[in-house]
């Protein structure tokens, strides 16, 4: 069992594979544009529930912080899933904003 469920974007936002986990109320999104903020993932989530949670993930390449990741929670578990099962396979609009 994993502590969360990781959604992996390839380019273009678009969803490139999901890994869930046993009843858990946060779920992962990667390959997001350094110039996306909470506001823009909790819109993302918004429709499949109340968010309850966006953190901003940092990872470690060559001694360098590389963001791209963002874990969201949601209020329920069936809202996790609703979410996942939504997005999966989308691609998100790309406005001027979400650029990179």
């Amino acid at each position: 069992m994993i502590d969360s469920t990781n959604v992996k974007f390839s380019d273009g936002f678009s969803i490139e594979k999901i890994t869930t986990g046993f009843k858990l109320l946060w779920f992962v999104i990667e390959n997001i544009p350094k110039s996306v903020g909470h506001s823009e993932i909790k819109c993302l989530a918004t429709p499949f529930g109340i968010v309850q949670d966006v953190q901003f993930c940092d990872k470690k390449q060559s001694g360098k912080s590389v963001s791209g990741a963002a874990s969201v929670q949601m209020s329920s578990y069936h809202k996790v899933i609703q979410a996942i099962n939504s997005l999966d396979g989308q691609v998100q609009q790309t406005t001027q904003k979400w650029q990179t």
